[in-house]
């Protein structure tokens, strides 16, 4: 009863009171510990606890004894045990300290969602934008269908895009650009050649927006768009008789 009312978010008071009872009891002491503070959790994020700071002291007591290990948990449990720690330090933006114990989540359980994201999240936060990335790319593997894990790995996608560019690595922004396509097949993200043509007309590097924007047509001569960054690339490079017609 108390892990259904945790699930459904229903009744967080009594879900805590009888997982409370639970361990107690010494029944599934492992698996009530981590759903009691994954509750308690929730009654933060649902603003329903009157003391936010004891509320995540208790969630810390919560793992803290379950990674101990005197309730005998299996790897699954420390490992998100750990993945919980690592969001209280997330959560109060102690990102550095969320990554010691979300690393030792993924080496208990490498295919853990939970560990995978959060680990993207805290490296994301911290601006290490190429270190995150491998962990959103995990976290949609492990659910495909997960629009969380889609949205972050996109704007990771995306500003780290810009970061290669303005290096000159454009090798390496073209394979990013040809995974942004791919997140977008039904969007304006037609080709590679037309993102980066559109990334470098607006850092102002017209010749090399020049040289991607006729490759943009050259592969797809269908797309208005691909016409319109040729037209203000010719613009902008003062070409007025080619950027009109």
């Amino acid at each position: 009863r108390g892990i259904c009312l945790y699930e459904e978010e229903d009744d967080l008071d009594e879900a805590i009171r009888l997982l409370s009872w639970c361990i107690e009891q010494d029944f599934m002491a492992a698996a009530c510990l981590i759903r009691r503070a994954s509750a308690r959790l929730f009654q933060i994020y649902n603003e329903e606890t009157d003391d936010e700071d004891a509320a995540y002291a208790a969630v810390e007591a919560d793992c803290q004894r379950v990674i101990e290990g005197q309730d005998q948990p299996c790897d699954d449990q420390r490992a998100e045990a750990y993945n919980l720690l690592g969001v209280i330090f997330r959560d109060q933006e102690h990102y550095k300290k969320a990554l010691k114990p979300l690393a030792a989540a993924l080496e208990l359980d490498g295919n853990s969602y939970n560990a995978n994201q959060n680990t993207g999240k805290c490296l994301k936060a911290l601006g290490r934008i190429e270190e995150a990335i491998p962990y959103f790319e995990k976290a949609a593997q492990i659910e495909p269908t997960d629009e969380h894990s889609r949205e972050y790995l996109e704007a990771c996608y995306d500003e780290f895009l810009d970061r290669l560019i303005k290096k000159r690595r454009l090798d390496e922004a073209y394979a990013l650009a040809t995974k942004l396509v791919k997140m977008n097949p039904a969007g304006k993200m037609v080709n590679a050649d037309a993102v980066l043509a559109d990334r470098l007309r607006k850092l102002k590097r017209q010749d090399q927006a020049l040289e991607y924007a006729k490759r943009a047509i050259d592969a797809n001569p269908e797309p208005g768009d691909h016409y319109r960054t040729l037209g203000l690339c010719l613009a902008t490079s003062r070409d007025l008789d080619g950027a009109i017609a």
